[in-house]
Parts: structure tokens; sequence; C-alpha cells
């Protein structure tokens, strides 16, 4: 069912909940029992059909049979060599033990998908009593209650979002946060992606609040699909399987014969019928180190990419990776590391470039003052522009940044995430690699104007503790979208003229980062005596006659390694593809890096 362009009372109607009291216990309890646990499903298949089913093709057949009557001939008549059948039996063991290994390590790893799952989550039952309950107790009809920083425990249709972003990596590859709405869509088909009054499962709100009713759980939801379509791999026969198959089967019918041959000829010489030697006669034309030979070079293949953190659930996937001739490769998150930082700032007409990169808020600020001269910032009062941008960038925020360290082999990495927009996030870094939050600590919020998707930027008024009736705005967003709203610019501590031609200039230099694969943000304050009354017009009133303070080029830097691997594929006569839903500037240039 689409639930994405249906009514919201069509869809109340449908799963029997009201969007104010929720769910009772009673209701919940019968439907976990009828729908089973909000969880991403566990691979439940047998163990002949995970382990033994793809190791047997018809050449392994051959031998086990052979082998089978080599032995009854042995026992039963006294014939033949048991030497012969340990060495065919060896073989055989030799390759299920290789891929069984293989098999059971990625069913072992697999299980990692289920820590998408976030452990508790908040729903409305009981009459509208907010209730923490555990994730996999989810069910459809639910009303979850969301908050900056949670993670979606399950499909569900948007019924309130104020300010709503939601950072969807995990389905679409994205970092760039989605903005949610609550109407229904009027396309009948809208990919994940575009589902703007929708929130999935394994994702999380990275700013805003909202309330939403659970429509899919478990294996219903996307990611849940995801998993299934991992869980249920085929294991069908690839090329070389089938080709190892045909031949066997041309093989056997040839071995057979020559049996027959080779036993009549034995007679017709010696006039003694001995089965058992001919049968070992024909197993000696058997090529013995075939199967082998093609379990070690594609278990070499899968220890090669192993080292890498890559998954190999079939043995025999590593042949059809390696008749791959073209590769599509999303940007975001997958030749790029998902993590932004700035990289430049421009203030009136000096340029600063900033060390360090990701989150840690570690770097250093270097005035550039020409290309083979630049100065290291030391005193931000000497730049009071540039002061001036990094306030402004820090608190027209709604992100955070934090250290999350991983501990991978008892060894711990130090790590920093964000909470909320990585662009927002990029700039509460920048702010932190030089200043400190005492620096605002006498700032003091009144006011926000959220983004806004058609007008492309964001303002909050703040007012400064212990000057009454003086407020400051700080607005941040596209370039274009704040330029045309500013008269003046900041030189030093001077408010001039944005006349015209310097705009321009400024224009000319935010296209030339674009072109080199930038994401720029200008960033603009004013002073003012008093906050319009609220109206239609208040927020154009506050937004007008800004004072342009400059802009910052934000980089979200190809992963290490990356340009090595495509050259390696176009090496290897692999084509690569780039899917991006950037504009085609910064596409071009990220592809050229």
């Amino acid at each position: 069912m689409k639930y994405y362009n249906q009514k919201l009372s069509q869809i109340y109607q449908d799963l029997q909940t009201d969007p104010e009291q929720g769910l009772s216990s009673g209701q919940a309890t019968s439907r976990l029992k009828r729908d089973g646990p909000n969880e991403i499903p566990k691979v439940s298949r047998g163990f002949i059909r995970i382990y033994l089913a793809p190791l047997f093709n018809s050449l392994i057949l051959i031998y086990l049979i052979g082998a089978l009557l080599m032995y009854i001939f042995t026992r039963v008549q006294g014939q033949g060599s048991l030497s012969d059948i340990y060495t065919t039996l060896a073989i055989v063991a030799v390759n299920m033990l290789v891929a069984i290994f293989q098999q059971f390590r990625a069913t072992k790893k697999l299980k990692a998908l289920q820590e998408l799952t976030a452990p508790t989550t908040t729903v409305i039952r009981n009459g509208g009593e907010r209730i923490p309950i555990k994730t996999k107790e989810v069910v459809v009809g639910d009303i979850l209650d969301l908050q900056q920083g949670d993670k979606i425990p399950a499909d569900a249709r948007l019924i309130v979002a104020a300010n709503l972003e939601v950072n969807e990596a995990s389905l679409t590859g994205e970092s760039t946060p989605s903005q949610k709405i609550v109407g229904p869509l009027v396309n009948e088909k809208v990919p994940v992606g575009d589902r703007e009054n929708m929130v999935f499962f394994g994702t999380y709100v990275t700013r805003g609040t909202g309330r939403a009713i659970v429509v899919k759980t478990g294996a219903n939801t996307e990611i849940g699909k995801i998993s299934t379509g991992l869980k249920e791999a085929s294991t069908s026969d690839i090329p070389i399987q089938k080709k190892m198959n045909r031949f066997g089967l041309w093989l056997g019918g040839i071995l057979a014969i020559l049996w027959v041959v080779i036993a009549l000829f034995t007679w017709i010489l010696s006039g003694e019928t001995n089965i058992a030697k001919s049968l070992e006669a024909t197993m000696d034309m058997m090529p013995i180190n075939i199967p082998l030979l093609s379990a070690i070079v594609m278990i070499t293949g899968v220890l090669s990419m192993a080292k890498y953190g890559v998954i190999i659930r079939d043995l025999t996937s590593v042949d059809s990776l390696g008749r791959i001739s073209i590769v599509c490769s999303d940007k975001t998150g997958t030749l790029t590391e998902s993590k932004m930082f700035v990289e430049n700032v421009r203030v009136y007409e000096r340029i600063y470039h900033i060390t360090g990169n990701g989150y840690r808020p570690e770097g250093k600020f270097h005035w550039i003052k020409s290309d083979n001269n630049s100065e290291e910032v030391k005193d931000l009062e000497e730049h009071s522009a540039l002061k001036k941008l990094l306030i402004a960038a820090f608190l027209n925020n709604n992100a955070s940044i934090r250290k999350k360290d991983i501990e991978i082999d008892k060894k711990v990495i130090e790590n920093w995430i964000t909470v909320g927009s990585p662009t927002e996030g990029a700039l509460v870094t920048l702010y932190k690699k030089i200043m400190d939050d005492n620096a605002v600590s006498d700032h003091k919020l009144v006011k926000e104007f959220p983004f806004d998707s058609q007008i492309k930027r964001m303002s909050k008024v703040f007012e400064k503790e212990g000057i009454p009736e003086k407020y400051v705005v700080y607005s941040k967003g596209a370039s274009k979208s704040i330029i045309q709203l500013c008269s003046k610019v900041l030189k030093g501590t001077d408010v001039i003229e944005f006349y015209d031609g310097l705009k321009q200039e400024v224009y000319n230099d935010i296209n030339n980062h674009a072109e080199q694969g930038y994401r720029v943000l200008s960033i603009a304050y004013k002073e003012i005596d008093k906050i319009p009354l609220d109206s239609d017009s208040s927020r154009f009133s506050i937004e007008s006659n800004l004072v342009y303070l400059g802009f910052v080029t934000i980089v979200d830097p190809p992963r290490e390694g990356v340009k090595d691997s495509v050259q390696e594929c176009y090496n290897a006569g692999v084509d690569v593809v780039m899917i991006t839903g950037d504009s085609p500037k910064t596409a071009k240039a990220i592809a050229k890096q």
C-alpha cells in the first residue's frame, strides 16, 4: 500500500489508530502477536541449504560415486585399494571445508545488520501518554514521538513535522538530510529518496521534531527488504559452475563408456574380470585438480577482499564479480567520506585556508596573502570580520559535534561525529577549531526562522545580555539567496556599501569554488533595535538589508584509495560510472579528483 499519497484521515481509519491518544496496551499486544517483533529478519535457512547445497557439482558427484563403488568392491569382492578412496574423499573434503568456513563467516557477519535497530523509542499510547519501549515492540499503528538525534524504529507516515530533517544515507547514500513535510504526495510512483512525508527504519532525525504513524515494521520496511534480499541471496549456478557441471556430465558419460571398454579389454587380454581395477584406471583419467584449483582460486579472491572488510556470502560469487564490466557507484558516502568540513573562508577581500578534516575540532587558520605567502591566524582580534563570521556560523546552527570513540581489536580509535545536519556540523567544527563556547555565552536566542527549501536560507535572532533592546540577526544559506538581501558588507570593523561590482566579484569567486567541487554557503548579519510583531512579512523585514560577512567552502573529500581503485578498474577493463544528485559542476569536479 502506498501510504505516501493517502490522506492521513484514511490512514487513521485503515490502521484503527487515534493520532492523539495512540494505541492501547491491549491493541499493541495483539498486533505484536499478529505481526511479530519489529526486527530485521534473522538468517533462517537450513544447514544443508546454506552450507552444503552450493558445494556439489557434477565433478564432485562423480568423485563421490566413484569412491562409493570402489569401497563396495573393496569390501565385498576384496578388489581395489583404499588409498585411492582416501585420496578421492580428501579432495572432496578440502573443497567442502573451505566453502563451509566461508559460508559460516558470511552468515555470522550479516547479523550486523540488526545493529541498525535503535534499542528504545518513544511512542504515544494509552490516552496520549509518552512511553519509552523497546524498538522490537513497535507495532503498526503506533504513534512515534520524534526528537533530534532519534533513530527511526520503523517505516512511518508523518503527522507533524516541525523543521524536521532526516538523514537517509542508509537508504539513499546521500549525507545531506532530507527535509520532511506532512501532506500527501500527488504522484503514484515516488522513489524512496523522494518520499518527503515518510520516515524510514534505520534513518535518524538530524533536526527538528515530529510525530508519525507506523505503517510497516520488521521485514516489511525498506531496510528489511534489503536485509531479506541479502539473506536470501541466490545459490543458483553461476557461469563457472554451469561450465563445470556441463563438463562433468559429458565427462561422466565418457568415463562410464571407458570403464566398460577397459573392463572388456582386460577380460579379452587376461581372461579375468576385475571391475574394481577397471574403475581405478578410469578414475585416474579424472581431472583431479579442477575442483580443488577452482576452490583455491575463488578463496584467494575472498581472502583478498576480506582484508578490506568485504563480506562474501557465496564463495562462487567471486566468479560473478570477475565478470563485471561496468560499476555504478553513488558519490556521497561511497566515493566520498561523508565527513564534511570547511576548507576555505572568504571575508571581504581576505581568504583563509583551514587545516584539519572531518569533525575533529583541531586545525589552523592561515590568511592567504598571495600565492606564495600566508600567515597563521593567532589573534582573532586582528581578524574581526573572520571572528564575526565564525560567531554567526556557530550561533545560527542546530547541530553539535561530539566524541564517540570506536574500539577495534581492543584498540580505542578517536572518532568525532555530528548530531544534526552534516553541513551545519562542519560549521560547528570550524568555530571550535579556534574559539570556545564561552565567547558566545552572552547571546540569548529570542527567535528562529528555520531553513526553508523555497528560499534556501535560515536565520536566528539573538539578544545580548546586558544590552537591552539590542538584537543581532544571523542568516546563512545559498549564496544567491543571501547576497540579494545584502546592501552592506563588513570590511574589517567598518560596514561599507555592497555595490554591484563587488557582488559580481564575490559571485565569480563562489562559482570558481563550486567548479572545484565545493559546497558554498554565504553568511550575513545585521543589528536591529526591535523585533517586528509576528506576521507574514516579519521574516522579510528581519532578513532585509543585511550586512554580508562572507562565504565558506565545504568539502566532502573522496575516500582514501578511491582514485587508485578507479584506476585499477580501468586497468582491468571495467568502466566506472558515478551517480549523484549534485550539480553537474560539482559532480564533474569530484569525478576529476
